[in-house]
């Protein structure tokens, strides 16, 4: 379980996604067109030198439970639409916080501690399971 970062617009996704480039991992992109086209790349460089306009998305894990400084956005809000689906289907029993990535990610989107943060995670998630229908 995790979410990506979200940002609309080129000239904001090379203004603030480089950052998200640990070096380490690829990070996938999609950027999306205003006519629903879509572009995937296999890595966050090749897309914004691709010349492409839309909303990018990121494969870069970020905290699920608070959202960054805008421009940047994250796709939580898909995230809390997949758990809302498997609340209501009954599909599994268990799910994966995922935080090999935690010691690349940027400071400024993550927390003090990788403990508090796992629990900030859990509690956030827990909460939209158990929301009511």
């Amino acid at each position: 379980m995790s979410a990506g970062v979200e940002v609309e617009g080129a000239a904001h996704a090379r203004e603030v996604l480089p950052f998200v480039d640990d070096g380490v991992y690829l990070h996938q992109t999609t950027i999306t067109g205003e006519d629903g086209t879509r572009h995937r790349y296999r890595d966050l460089a090749d897309a914004l030198a691709s010349g492409e306009d839309g909303v990018f998305r990121v494969h870069a894990h970020v905290p699920v439970d608070r959202e960054p400084v805008a421009p940047l956005g994250t796709t939580r809000a898909h995230l809390a639409s997949l758990l809302a689906c498997l609340r209501s289907k009954d599909v599994c029993s268990q799910l994966e916080v995922e935080t090999y990535t935690w010691t690349v990610l940027p400071p400024r989107l993550r927390g003090a501690d990788l403990v508090e943060d796992v629990v900030r995670e859990l509690t956030w998630t827990k909460g939209v399971l158990e929301e009511e229908r």
